[in-house]
């Protein structure tokens, strides 16, 4: 189970990934989409192209970038439930 810290910094990673998205022009469609086969953190549209976005944060710097936890066993993980979503 998650600590309260945790959650409260996934939900702000969160929410500036979205922003940063908006920001750049995409829609979202979808926040925390959940099914059998896991859950997709935001669903966004860049023009035509359906975007599947996995937000991670790193409280700590020391411990290396974000973009180091998307390994391939999550981008694998992603892509079933992007597959299901659509």
């Amino acid at each position: 189970m998650e600590n309260q810290t945790t959650v409260v910094l996934g939900a702000s990673a969160e929410q500036a990934a979205m922003r940063l998205l908006l920001d750049s022009g995409y829609r979202i469609v979808e926040r925390n989409f959940r099914c059998s086969a896991g859950e997709l953190d935001l669903v966004a549209r860049d023009g035509e192209v359906l975007v599947f976005v996995e937000v991670r944060s790193r409280s700590d710097p020391r411990h290396g970038d974000a973009v180091e936890m998307v390994g391939r066993r999550k981008q694998r993980q992603v892509a079933r439930v992007a597959a299901h979503y659509l």
